[in-house]
């Protein structure tokens, strides 16, 4: 089991550095589109004089921000945990109840990876773009829907080896004894 944490902590750590890139990203996304909604406002106010396909970008954005930064919100345990419901349990039993909700989040990421990858593709294949003023491809969009799903089922399968691995240690025993004194 130690090599096994051994292992998994190796691989967290590259998984780490790619889901920071991503949440950075993500970031950098939210200023661009900050700056861009911003600049249209004042143009459109001020100059009578919109940015076309501001409202297109927009929605790329969020998307952008939404499937770049999931993983890393998941890295720092920040999606929605009700703690209330499981405080009273021992940790082992939080664990275990955080590994069940591992597994669904990967059936459920797999099957939006695998859905999100097909359309991601077509849009690819027939060169689908946005209509209006401005056409955009939808594809870039498209295909950062299957790279976030795909990052959190590689980070829900992280936690799911780390966790295994801490039910197992003798060190999670020494926890539990400390906090029942």
């Amino acid at each position: 089991m130690a090599s096994l944490r051994k292992y998994a902590v190796k691989v967290d750590g590259a998984l780490g550095r790619v889901v920071k890139f991503s949440a950075a990203i993500s970031s950098g996304i939210i200023f661009i589109m900050m700056f861009m909604i911003t600049a249209d406002v004042i143009m459109r106010y001020f100059f009578n004089s919109p940015i076309q396909g501001t409202f297109e970008l927009s929605e790329f954005c969020l998307v952008g921000i939404v499937f770049f930064s999931i993983a890393y919100i998941q890295s720092e345990k920040g999606h929605i945990k009700i703690d209330i419901a499981t405080a009273w349990m021992p940790k082992k039993g939080q664990m275990i109840l955080d590994i069940f909700s591992y597994i669904l989040g990967i059936a459920f990421f797999a099957i939006v990876f695998w859905q999100s990858g097909k359309m991601a593709w077509n849009a690819w294949v027939i060169q689908d773009y946005t209509m209006g003023l401005v056409e955009f491809p939808l594809w870039p969009a498209k295909f950062l829907v299957p790279y976030g799903a795909g990052l959190i089922c590689l980070k829900f399968l992280s936690n799911i080896v780390q966790d295994i691995s801490s039910i197992f240690s003798p060190a999670i025993d020494g926890i539990e004894e400390k906090g029942q004194v």
